[in-house]
């Protein structure tokens, strides 16, 4: 009780940091960063047999992830999860998930808190009804959702509506009113059939559309939408494990000012299919060949018009040593990637064809039964001196 009273004092202090309303064109700054989905996609991706543990636990059981890795010279890539699934009664918990997602790739950081409570109407179903309390007033968002769950086998149906920016008409300071309602739909799903395993989760929402009527502000109207969905199907055998991968991410904002000269939109959208099979070759000692390949399209319209295209090909081999207490992993990658870039208002047009290898090594251990820790480096093999740090976390309590 007072690990989980101390992990709230901590969110409730992460809370008052207020929403930068700031606009800025930064959409474009990562278009020619060689690592960039190298180190957030290939080598800062968790292990599958934590990926697994997670799936089946993360709504039975409280947990946290943490995930840090330096994705550049400046940047570093943030992940923090955190669950709380607390039983006070036969029927009822508490729930909170608290999530922080500093992804380079993607156009904005996600952020929430949802808190609420859910109710077991049965030994399969439940119901439940959270509000995320993260940002300003005008920013909180409801959810109403419900689980299907057969908890012998694993198996669950986790999906829910939100209702984003519910007080946005009477808490926003600029006079904004929304024309719609800004509803979105995210799920969790897992089912298992003998050797093979589906997973999925995401979100998918309409545009936010907000109007502003103050003359004193610049801004007229804006709209944006940021939504996601992950597909996984696994395929387990005693020790081998092949799992191919589908990530979805599609990313929107448009606004119009008084001065139309300066109204834009912009649209990204990724797509990445990667396969990975782990199998034993001798008694302690696996092999992990991987392969993704991901296409990014991005437009903008307005005072900024262009199209940009990327494709990109990674491939990776990794080998580990289980030792009695810890485990060894080693790898080598490589990134091939084509950058497409069409500028309608200028000359700056251009095409580049980039190649990047890295080298890998990182060590994992369990520090409790229900604790694991990985540290990993890895070189940039054209480059010498240290070229990057990742540090992962997993706990279940």
């Amino acid at each position: 009780m007072k690990h989980l009273l101390l992990i709230l004092f901590f969110i409730a202090i992460m809370n008052l940091n207020a929403q930068d309303n700031s606009i800025e064109w930064n959409f474009d700054d990562h278009y020619n960063k060689s690592r960039l989905f190298l180190h957030e996609m290939v080598n800062y991706e968790k292990e599958l047999e934590w990926q697994i543990e997670n799936e089946e636990k993360q709504f039975s059981a409280n947990n946290l992830n943490l995930d840090f890795g330096s994705v550049s010279l400046n940047d570093l890539y943030n992940i923090i999860d955190l669950k709380i699934n607390h039983k006070f009664d036969n029927n009822w918990k508490f729930i909170l998930n608290y999530h922080r997602d500093e992804s380079k790739y993607k156009n904005l950081d996600i952020k929430f808190n949802y808190i609420g409570f859910e109710r077991q109407l049965n030994s399969n179903i439940s119901c439940f009804s959270t509000c995320n309390t993260y940002y300003d007033k005008e920013d909180m968002d409801v959810e109403l959702g419900f689980m299907l769950n057969d908890r012998v086998k694993h198996n669950y149906l986790r999906s829910s509506l939100i209702w984003q920016n519910f007080l946005y008409n009477k808490k926003n300071n600029l006079s904004g009113k929304i024309d719609h309602l800004s509803l979105g739909l995210k799920w969790f799903g897992l089912y298992k059939l003998k050797q093979f395993r589906f997973y999925s989760e995401g979100f998918y929402g309409n545009r936010f559309s907000v109007d502003y009527h103050d003359q004193l502000q610049p801004q007229k109207h804006f709209e944006s939408k940021d939504n996601n969905a992950l597909l996984k199907l696994y395929y387990i055998r005693m020790n081998n494990i092949m799992q191919y991968k589908l990530n979805i991410y599609d990313y929107y904002i448009e606004e119009a000012f008084q001065d139309n000269e300066f109204d834009y939109s912009y649209k990204n959208w990724i797509i990445d299919h990667t396969l990975n099979y782990k199998f034993q070759i001798f008694e302690n000692i696996y092999c992990k060949p991987e392969l993704m390949y991901l296409v990014q399209t991005a437009k903008a319209n307005g005072f900024m018009q262009y199209e940009f295209i990327r494709k990109e090909f990674i491939k990776a081999l990794y080998f580990y040593y289980d030792y009695k207490y810890f485990t060894i992993k080693t790898g080598y990658m490589r990134t091939d990637f084509n950058n497409d870039y069409d500028d309608r208002n200028s000359d700056n047009d251009y095409k580049k064809d980039i190649s990047t290898q890295k080298l890998f090594i990182g060590f994992s251990g369990n520090i409790t039964k229900n604790s694991r820790l990985l540290f990993s480096v890895s070189h940039e093999i054209r480059f010498h001196g240290f070229g990057g740090g990742n540090l992962q976390y997993q706990m279940f309590f």
